[in-house]
């Protein structure tokens, strides 16, 4: 049986050892130290998905508004070139090319609508039918 003076040296031994209280502070670092890699991993994450997304739209925004402005510029061009060849410059035909002219730079700047443009293209396309060019609708049907 062990005397109380070996038993009290066992004691002293656990208070001192240094090696459990070594492996508990790495072991609770280690837990801090994942613990913050998990959560800048997931901020990388998330900020990488929303850059992703903002891209993806913003691709798309810009594709589907060249394709608007490019058409609204067309038909402009149209109708211009019927005044350049028409007496009605200064009448509803150039009345129109001035609003596709405002309405183009809506585009540019944003500020219109897809109902401002569908109605922008059966005006012109009743224009050129009025002007006796329906030759010309196919025109606003290839572009």
């Amino acid at each position: 049986m062990a005397t109380a003076g070996e038993t009290g040296e066992a004691a002293d031994d656990d208070v001192f050892d240094e090696t459990a209280d070594t492996s508990r502070i790495a072991e609770v670092e280690w837990q801090r130290l994942n613990d913050a890699c998990t959560k800048e991993g997931l901020r990388e994450g998330l900020s990488e998905g929303k850059e992703a997304a903002l891209q993806a739209g913003f691709d798309r925004g810009f594709r589907e508004g060249f394709q608007l402005v490019r058409h609204v510029s067309l038909w402009r061009g149209l109708v211009r070139g019927v005044c350049s060849f028409s007496e009605d410059s200064r009448g509803p035909l150039g009345e129109l090319a001035d609003r596709l002219a405002v309405l183009e730079r809506d585009l540019l700047a944003g500020q219109a609508s897809d109902g401002r443009v569908h109605q922008a293209r059966r005006d012109v396309e009743a224009a050129l039918r009025e002007h006796q060019l329906p030759q010309l609708c196919q025109a606003l049907d290839d572009a």
